[in-house]
C-alpha cells in the first residue's frame, strides 16, 4: 500500500508540470519574482520595452505584468519605490474600494485583499462579466510590494488563485 500511494504521487507531480513556475523572472527596480512559464508580458511591455512608471500619491511606482491569454488572467506587481511604511497605501486602497461602486465583495485579511467586481455587459458580446481580483501587500526595507491577481472567471480564479500565492512567496526584494 505504501509504494502504489509513492507511485500515485510520483505520477501527480510529473503530470503537472506546467503548475510548476518556470525560471523565468518578473524583475523590478529593487525585486525579482518567480512567474509561470508561457505567461506574457501586456502590450505595453512588449511595445515599449520596459516596465511602466508613475506616481501615485508621493510614491514612485514601478509597474510590471505577465499575462495568461488562455485563461484570461493576470498577474502584476507594483512596486512602491521608498515606502518603508505601507499603512499609507493600505488606507488609501481601502477608501478607494469602500468608496467604488463596481465591488459587490470586499474581503480584507491579514495581508490581502479580495475584490469581487459588479458584473457588467461586454460591449461586443453582450454578456455578462466580473472581474476578480486578490492583492497581496509585501512590506520590504525599503519598498512596498503589491502583487495583484485578476481574473474573468471563477473557473480561472480558483484554478490559478493558490499558485499565484505560492509565487508571491518567491519575491526577493533587494537594494
Amino acid at each position: 500500500m505504501k509504494y502504489f500511494l509513492r507511485i500515485i504521487l510520483l505520477c501527480c507531480l510529473f503530470i503537472h508540470p506546467a503548475d510548476i513556475f518556470a525560471d523565468q523572472w518578473l524583475k523590478g527596480d529593487t525585486y525579482t519574482m518567480k512567474i509561470f512559464d508561457g505567461w506574457v508580458p501586456s502590450t505595453t511591455e512588449k511595445i515599449e520595452g520596459k516596465i511602466g512608471r508613475r506616481k501615485i500619491g508621493r510614491y514612485n511606482v514601478t509597474y510590471t505584468s505577465r499575462i495568461n491569454i488562455k485563461e484570461s488572467c493576470s498577474v502584476e506587481v507594483l512596486e512602491y519605490l521608498n515606502c518603508k511604511n505601507g499603512i499609507s497605501v493600505l488606507q488609501r486602497d481601502s477608501l478607494i474600494y469602500k468608496e467604488n461602486k463596481k465591488y459587490r465583495t470586499i474581503v480584507w485579511k491579514k495581508d490581502n485583499v479580495e475584490l469581487h467586481s459588479i458584473p457588467e455587459r461586454h460591449p461586443e458580446t453582450g454578456e455578462l462579466e466580473s472581474l476578480k481580483q486578490k492583492k497581496w501587500y509585501i512590506q520590504g526595507k525599503k519598498s512596498l510590494y503589491v502583487v495583484i491577481f485578476s481574473a474573468n472567471d471563477d473557473k480561472s480564479y480558483g484554478k490559478w488563485v493558490s499558485k499565484v500565492e505560492s509565487l508571491t512567496k518567491t519575491l526577493s526584494a533587494h537594494s
